[in-house]
């Protein structure tokens, strides 16, 4: 996934594009080692800004600043490529706006995920300070880049700084609203883990999923610990995590349990319902997670029903989505619904899939084989249910014009012949009242897309209608 081309640094159509104009003075790019800034991570403990004394000389803040405010036209608004000038006294501000060109990086673990980052640049004559995502950078890294750049002068630090790569996190759906539903429940030892959900970072991916809040380790450094990495050092112990969602855990829904201790939590939720089953760790239902690069996952199974004719399985599962429509985002707009999990098995070993009552047509190649339950289990209890666009407003707006759809001259009708309202769907905003429904295809799939909460069949709703 990686290219590599032989041009020099200013040859290239990105530096290019990022100074966004002529130089009269030579930027030397070559010398700056970023490897060497992103590992001089922040321990936690120290001043993220860094001053006239750490640089060595405020006369080098000055002229920076000096020239800074030259290149951008002295005034509020002016540019220096992708950055803008916000500020000049009493603190001369330069930004990059969120996701404008390149504060958009683009995971090398999920080639198809990028994020989304806001860049701030803070200077006066005796300090300096960055931030990405409204997240101070330490000031050793900032140290290191004023240091190797102080020949390139400020055209150079605006071209590295805007370089860095960040941490993102552990930004899967299951891990983060297992984590945040975790860390807000009452009473809840906060020391017991090491790590939080940071709610600044927003991801998009190019199948139209936008991932809200990721999971950090409380030592994060922001920064990845390499130029061709994803996440710092500290980040990256968070594959040990294993996660579990279910309702039959015990744990108001659910258990959030390291690999040091996961026999004995596992051990203690398999008993808060008779006849419950968990499935394994990771895809497949077994093995180390740590190998795999992602963290674990574990469910945990109700035997419903048995007689010679089969058995079946059931498993209530939490999930989190974002309710907002897509061309109008709201990160605060999240919310929960319970998505019943059952599996039948007939005497002839076919099987039988349905979420929240709807069947879902899908073959298990791999049961068929081997005739595992537990991989089988741990499969299903990993699907998402398609949620639709359950915005109440929409919802309500739908719901009042296909029962007045019989007033529409004919033309009209055929635009909603293509979905219906889905009344069995509930969820939960927060702490607010229950809502109901949700707007779905006619040939919805009920199983959601990967990495996604609605499926292709819905997603098609979003594209425009050409009539005959």
């Amino acid at each position: 996934g990686l290219e590599l081309d032989n041009l020099s640094d200013e040859e290239h159509p990105q530096h290019q594009r990022i100074l966004g104009r002529d130089v009269h003075q030579r930027v030397d790019v070559s010398s700056v080692d970023m490897e060497g800034v992103e590992e001089g991570g922040s321990d936690g403990h120290e001043d993220h800004s860094l001053d006239a004394g750490d640089a060595g000389d405020g006369e080098g803040f000055q002229s920076i600043r000096t020239e800074l405010i030259s290149l951008s036209g002295g005034k509020i608004g002016g540019s220096i490529g992708d950055w803008e000038l916000v500020g000049i006294e009493p603190v001369t501000h330069l930004a990059v706006r969120a996701g404008y060109g390149a504060a958009r990086k683009i995971s090398f673990m999920q080639s198809d995920v990028a994020a989304i980052l806001k860049y701030d640049l803070y200077i006066t004559k005796d300090m300096c300070e960055l931030s990405i995502n409204d997240h101070k950078i330490s000031a050793s890294a900032l140290d290191e880049v004023m240091k190797r750049t102080s020949q390139g002068g400020g055209l150079s630090l605006l071209y590295q700084l805007i370089s860095l790569r960040p941490c993102f996190g552990s930004f899967g759906p299951e891990v983060v609203e297992t984590v945040n539903h975790t860390l807000e429940q009452q009473g809840f030892d906060h020391t017991k883990y090491q790590f939080t959900v940071d709610s600044n970072f927003i991801g998009t991916s190019s199948q139209g999923r936008t991932y809200a809040g990721t999971v950090r380790s409380l030592d994060c450094t922001y920064l990845a610990q390499s130029r061709v990495a994803d996440r710092c050092a500290a980040c990256t112990k968070l594959d040990s995590l294993v996660i579990n969602r279910s309702l039959l855990s015990g744990e108001a829904g659910i258990l959030l349990a390291s690999s040091e201790g996961e026999d004995e939590e596992v051990g203690e939720s398999g008993k808060t319902a008779a006849g419950t089953k968990s499935a394994g760790r990771g895809k497949g239902g077994g093995g180390n997670n740590l190998a795999s690069g992602k963290p674990g996952h574990q469910s945990v199974w109700k035997l419903h029903t048995t007689d010679e004719k089969g058995c079946s399985f059931v498993c209530p599962q939490v999930q989190t989505f974002n309710c907002s429509l897509p061309h109008a985002f709201d990160g605060s707009a999240q919310a929960t619904t319970v998505v019943n999990h059952k599996v039948e098995i007939s005497d002839t070993l076919k099987v039988k899939l349905e979420l929240c009552g709807k069947q879902v047509t899908r073959d298990f190649p791999q049961f068929a084989q081997d005739h595992q339950l537990g991989p089988l289990l741990d499969r299903v209890a990993g699907l998402r249910l398609c949620v639709g666009y359950p915005a109440h407003r929409v919802v309500k707006q739908a719901r009042y014009l296909l029962n007045h759809v019989g007033r529409m001259i004919p033309e009209m009708r055929k635009i909603f012949k293509h979905f219906a309202v889905d009344e069995d769907f509930v969820y939960r905003i927060g702490s607010e009242d229950e809502e109901i429904g949700t707007i779905r295809s006619d040939k919805c799939k009920i199983e959601s897309e990967q990495g996604s909460d609605i499926c292709s069949a819905c997603r098609s709703l979003q594209q425009p209608i050409e009539f005959q």
